[in-house]
């Protein structure tokens, strides 16, 4: 499935929510970012307000991108648009999905991986490897086996895709110069860029790790969160509580509680409402460089902060106008 490309003006809005669904109306505007002086967007038209009956399972939030997967495992992006990062290619049907800076992946149901949008650095060749996870960073992707083996492309002027040899991982996350992994027997290991000690975890079990620009944060056997790295905006200022999962972004990161409800922090003087989550319950969390996203208990996704979700009619019915929050 393809999806509708948006070149939409940045909106800059406080609080951006969207909530996915098939948008029957709207024009596809084809000035690219910057080329407008009319930063305001327009609203989507067409459509009952609806929710749609797409359960909507994994969101994927890059620079000033996002995608999302259904439980058909079909795609949708949104966004800007400079290089076709939002063109899904016809006939992916994605088990699990990742984006980067300026790119996007889909790891297909028969095991292959597809990659689109920006490729200078060869961040969207990926080997023939058949994975079960993918991550991506600002500039580079990576690949983790059934059988923990990793595998990284793309840029590596940071070492950001020197993967450590004969090391079982069970997750990855790409930073914007660094990647992360969790190993097996619950530890962190991380390599590329270590200008801030992004790149130097704590010593403690974990069950999750999230790569950002500058900072990386974890969940901890107990549920604590815990963030190392750059703290020029409070990204190590973590509140307290039990989480079961962490997102590190451009500046920021958010994390979903035990209730699946959600706290974000770091925002500091990049604050563009990206830290202001709603109030509702989550599933999964996604964060951008200026933007959060996240899917519902109702299968909704719903994405706040800097305006670079679209504001013209997207592959999505948006329920709000430019500078309106979300009415549900």
């Amino acid at each position: 499935m393809s999806a509708i490309r948006i070149r939409c003006p940045l909106c800059l809005l406080a609080v951006t929510l969207l909530v996915i669904s098939g948008c029957p109306g709207g024009d596809d505007d084809d000035s690219a970012v910057g080329d407008d002086d009319d930063t305001t967007g327009e609203p989507c038209e067409g459509g009952d307000g609806e929710s749609s009956t797409a359960q909507w399972i994994q969101v994927a939030a890059g620079m000033a991108h996002t995608c999302s997967r259904n439980l058909d495992g079909l795609m949708e992006c949104w966004g800007w648009e400079d290089d076709d990062q939002l063109t899904v290619p016809i006939n992916v049907v994605a088990q699990t999905i990742a984006v980067g800076g300026r790119h996007s992946c889909a790891l297909r149901d028969d095991g292959e991986t597809r990659c689109w949008g920006l490729g200078i650095s060869g961040q969207t060749q990926p080997p023939g490897t058949v994975f079960e996870q993918l991550t991506a960073g600002t500039y580079h992707t990576c690949g983790l086996t059934e059988e923990g083996a990793a595998e990284c492309w793309g840029r590596n002027d940071h070492g950001q895709t020197d993967v450590p040899e004969a090391v079982t991982f069970t997750q990855l996350d790409g930073g914007e110069y660094h990647t992360c992994g969790l190993v097996d027997d619950g530890s962190l290991l991380c390599w590329g860029d270590d200008e801030y000690g992004q790149s130097t975890p704590p010593a403690a079990t974990f069950t999750q790790v999230s790569a950002g620009k500058w900072h990386t944060c974890g969940v901890t056997g107990d549920g604590a969160v815990t963030c190392w790295g750059y703290d020029g905006d409070g990204q190590l200022a973590v509140p307290g509580g039990s989480f079961t999962q962490v997102e590190a972004g451009g500046e920021h990161s958010c994390a979903i509680a035990a209730d699946g409800t959600l706290a974000c922090w770091g925002c500091g003087t990049h604050d563009h409402g990206q830290c202001d989550p709603p109030d509702r319950e989550f599933t999964h969390l996604a964060t951008g460089e200026n933007h959060s996203c996240a899917t519902s208990t109702a299968s909704y996704t719903i994405c706040w902060g800097a305006g670079l979700s679209p504001c013209d009619c997207a592959p999505a019915e948006l329920l709000w106008e430019c500078g309106q929050a979300d009415p549900l």
